[in-house]
């Protein structure tokens, strides 16, 4: 051993840490530089930690926590709240989307039910799961109902099998239409056995993945191109002060049913039995969607929340 390092046992401490932390060589490396046996390297480094020469600190960004994040979440009552920077001239989905599944996989647990449901929001959600194959038992379920025109894209399917596929768990599809034509036929249905466990698993699922959805939007359209909706009702809907929608159940400013009748023939999780799920997890960007935003907030149907920076803000301004 050199003689500086015999009379500074700091300075080698200091060294060997240096070489290895900040320039990333290996302890055999390190020892052979330094002239030194790769076990003394190894009791170097330990000793070097244990003195507090060094001092390791792991930074998770899902802990950090942005001075408009924590006044939503304290203000709305919520678990945790994600947002994203807007950067002009580029969509902020996919940002959102990654962050959503980002926290998804930092809860994820053996025998979980994970509910999702269908839209372009949670189709780039799917594509952005984080594969997983060290958690067991793990299932996921179709929380609504299927459209009959598929010439606007739903991605029910897609967000199902991509979902289920990257986290190596079971799907379940749920295959009936999204609305019935009346109660007596719900009712009917609902005593298949099949659909049965289906609905069995919708409530068993204690992480639900969604996003709400503005009205006039592809999804309302579809509904219109299906055959479940009148014009004529969705204009009612309107001027009745509906906002919105969280499984095609259309709600208030409140975050109240606008039409308990019609959404009785909705086949879709009932609002009344997200409200008690452990993870409620909405995604969502773009201004279009803060007014249904701000319902679902008010109807507590939500308490992990992942947006964009403009509906931050606007979730802030003042009425």
């Amino acid at each position: 051993m050199e003689l500086i390092y015999q009379n500074d046992k700091t300075s080698l401490l200091v060294t060997v840490a240096r070489m290895y932390y900040e320039h990333h060589y290996n302890q055999m490396t390190i020892a052979e530089k330094l002239n030194l046996s790769r076990p003394y390297v190894s009791k170097l480094l330990q000793e070097a930690s244990s003195s507090g020469i060094v001092k390791i600190t792991i930074r998770d960004p899902l802990n950090d926590e942005s001075s408009l994040e924590r006044k939503i979440r304290l203000d709305y009552g919520l678990l945790r709240v994600f947002i994203t920077p807007c950067i002009p001239g580029e969509s902020t989905i996919t940002q959102v989307s990654g962050s959503a599944a980002r926290y998804l996989n930092s809860i994820l647990k053996n025998d979980d039910v994970i509910g999702i449901s269908n839209g372009s929001t949670m189709y780039n959600f799917a594509l952005n799961v984080i594969h997983r194959d060290d958690i067991s038992n793990l299932h996921v379920v179709q929380l609504s109902g299927e459209y009959t025109d598929l010439s606007h894209h739903i991605f029910t399917k897609e967000n199902l099998k991509m979902t289920s596929e990257a986290l190596n768990a079971t799907p379940y599809g749920f295959p009936c239409p999204l609305f019935l034509e009346n109660t007596k036929i719900k009712e009917a249905l609902f005593k298949d056995r099949n659909l049965q466990k289906v609905v069995s698993l919708q409530k068993k699922a204690n992480i639900i993945i969604f996003s709400v959805g503005s009205l006039g939007t592809v999804g309302t359209n579809s509904l219109i191109k299906s055959g479940f909706l009148a014009q004529e009702k969705l204009e009612a809907l309107m001027q009745s002060g509906t906002v919105g929608d969280i499984f095609s159940h259309f709600i208030n400013k409140n975050g109240q049913l606008s039409d308990e009748t019609l959404d009785q023939r909705n086949v879709s999780l009932p609002l009344s039995e997200l409200i008690k799920k452990d993870y409620k997890i909405c995604i969502a960007s773009g201004r279009a969607k803060l007014e249904v935003l701000k319902a679902a907030l008010a109807g507590k149907y939500i308490n992990v929340l992942v947006i964009d920076e403009e509906l931050g803000k606007g979730l802030m301004k003042k009425e």
